[in-house]
């Protein structure tokens, strides 16, 4: 069987074009990408995954916020009580001019320096408490400061009162050294307990919500 001379003519003239060598290389080269296409989707290149990571490396407008904390109240409540303290001092000011009866409500007979003393003691008191319980109230440590301030202050008026014979006729009763030592007891022991709420406020730090304002 002889070749065909349509072969011959093709090849003598350099023509690229003949169906057999187009449709070999076309079948190599389309075999070789489907292959390789193939394969990519079959078999992915593993890929390195973090599962942890530092908190410190990520960039988080949350991690920045701090929470603040409420003001305590303790300031505000003690300021209120100190508040009704000085309502009541001020009704004492007028309780020191009615008669004194003692235990047995037998009459007394104060002088009228103790009168005088026992009456600017309670006026004294009414100003320091309502005063600085409303400063209190208002967050001021000045006001803390001013009750304090008043809580000495009426301790000493009220032991010159005892001194002066104002005793509520207790020196009858347990003679005037012992009256007075019963006072002086009494008042300590109220001064310190009050002058210790007042400084509540103080005690809570940073967190009592108090200014920087001061009277010493």
């Amino acid at each position: 069987m002889q070749p065909s001379p349509w072969d011959d003519d093709a090849q003598a003239n350099g023509d690229s074009t003949v169906p057999q060598d187009s449709a070999v290389g076309g079948d190599a080269h389309t075999g070789d990408a489907i292959n390789t296409f193939h394969q990519t989707i079959e078999s992915p290149q593993p890929q390195s995954i973090i599962v942890g990571m530092p908190q410190g490396t990520i960039s988080s407008p949350y991690q920045q916020m701090y929470p603040l904390q409420p003001h305590s109240s303790a300031s505000k409540i003690v300021g209120i009580f100190v508040i009704i303290l000085g309502v009541f001092s001020v009704l004492g000011i007028f309780g020191a001019f009615l008669p004194q009866v003692d235990l047995e409500g037998n009459p007394i007979e104060s002088s009228g320096i103790v009168v005088a003393i026992t009456a600017l003691n309670s006026l004294a008191a009414s100003v320091f408490f309502l005063v600085g319980g409303i400063w209190m109230t208002q967050y001021k440590r000045k006001g803390v400061h001013l009750v304090l301030l008043g809580v000495g202050f009426t301790f000493v008026l009220g032991m010159v009162a005892a001194f002066l014979g104002g005793d509520a006729a207790l020196a009858s009763m347990f003679g005037d050294d012992a009256a007075f030592a019963i006072q002086a007891i009494g008042n300590s022991i109220c001064s310190v307990i009050c002058g210790a709420i007042v400084a509540i406020p103080l005690m809570n730090g940073a967190s009592s919500g108090l200014d920087d304002s001061r009277l010493f």
